[in-house]
């Protein structure tokens, strides 16, 4: 950022209120600074591991590990270190009734939300049925197509852009799986349809075993999944099997539908564990 300055308090104080349209945010996992882009002044910086380190060696560092650009989408390549941030987001649907001016009146499923989820974290979405969950992490993950949407959602301080399928996964309610294949079989195959063209069979079952030890699925590798004529594995264990298929493909932030749902306190107890432990890694 050129020409930029440390604010005092003074100095914040006696300038006028800046426009929100001229607000942008850097962030990092462990930071946040608010800047001013009409004025190039900071307004904010939060840093929980250095609070009174010097502000301008601060941003200069975020500036060179993110190449930060106020308006260009965010690229992750090596830098796995997300933080996912959403402001002031809403999303409307239309219904079959009707206004006075005869146009569809719009029904709010999202009223202007707003959050933040840093690398190493893991956030719970709490709340009755139907108050809009799983529209949320729709919405996150950019998995919406219909109706009216509002605010924005950042990736590092930038927005997420078209390629946040490259670094996300989405593990849904339902487990999508084959009942006739076993849990090594099942990792096996997407390991192959997901591996680059440079990777090895070596590195495919190195990669595979990681994720089967980490999920606790080492001891039914060789069980197969099962279905409703079928006799499997546990609930538990094919919800582990969804989580680790979408991990496979090495994602920086994972979205889980109701992860635990139809689950004993035991099962449900387990998944949140391998979740923390993901997390931390």
């Amino acid at each position: 950022l050129a020409n930029r300055r440390e604010s005092s308090t003074d100095d914040i104080d006696a300038q006028p209120p800046a426009s929100l349209d001229n607000i942008r945010r850097v962030m990092s996992a462990d930071e946040i600074v608010e800047i001013d882009l009409s004025t190039m002044t900071v307004l904010r910086h939060e840093n929980r591991h250095a609070p009174q380190s010097n502000l301008a060696s601060e941003i200069e560092r975020l500036e060179k590990k993110h190449q930060f650009t106020p308006h260009e989408p965010v690229d992750v390549t090596d830098d796995k270190r997300l933080a996912l941030s959403w402001e002031n987001i809403s999303f409307f649907v239309k219904t079959k009734k009707k206004g006075p001016d005869g146009q569809p009146i719009e029904k709010t499923i999202l009223n202007n939300l707003s959050g933040i989820v840093r690398s190493g974290e893991v956030l719970a979405v709490m709340g009755p049925g139907g108050c809009g969950k799983t529209v949320l992490l729709d919405f996150l993950a950019d998995r919406i197509e219909s109706g009216r949407r509002t605010g924005e959602v950042l990736v590092n301080g930038r927005p997420r852009g078209s390629k946040m399928v490259h670094y996300a996964a989405y593990v849904q309610r339902e487990d999508i799986l084959f009942g006739t294949m076993t849990v090594r079989e099942t990792f096996n195959f997407l390991a192959k349809l997901t591996a680059s063209k440079d990777s090895t069979a070596a590195e495919e079952a190195k990669r595979v075993d990681r994720i089967l030890q980490v999920m606790g699925l080492k001891v039914c590798e060789n069980v197969r999944i099962g279905n409703i004529f079928l006799k499997g594995i546990s609930g538990g264990q094919k919800r582990r099997v969804s989580l680790g298929l979408e991990l496979l493909k090495q994602p920086s932030i994972v979205f889980l539908d109701e992860p635990t749902s139809g689950l004993d306190s035991t099962a449900a107890f387990k998944i949140v564990e391998h979740l923390k432990t993901l997390a931390s890694e």
